[in-house]
């Protein structure tokens, strides 16, 4: 079982046909943390790939204060919270990041 992000695989686990899938708990390069997307409860009897869903994690920062933390629609307005469509998400230390949420 694979664990690809961003063109390529960040954790791969072997797992026995019926036994729970174990989730590792990664973040990405600005600290989000990653939620894996459509994972099966049980292990079938075939390799699976799962996929990452870039747009849940966007406050769960790693070790940063959520204040530290703006949101900006595309059009450079200042949110409170992220909404459906880009959303620009600025780091304390300059760094932001483009989120689409549908």
């Amino acid at each position: 079982m694979d664990f690809p992000y961003r063109d390529e695989v960040l954790y791969t686990e072997e797992v026995n046909y019926g036994a729970p899938i174990p989730l590792p708990e990664l973040y990405d390069d600005y600290g989000l943390l990653i939620k894996w997307l459509d994972v099966p409860e049980i292990m079938p009897a075939h390799d699976i790939v799962i996929l990452v869903d870039e747009t849940d994690a966007i406050l769960n920062i790693q070790g940063k204060n959520i204040d530290d933390i703006k949101i900006y629609d595309f059009n450079g307005h200042r949110l409170a919270s992220p909404q459906k469509g880009i959303n620009i998400i600025r780091m304390s230390d300059g760094t932001s990041r483009k989120v689409l949420i549908k």
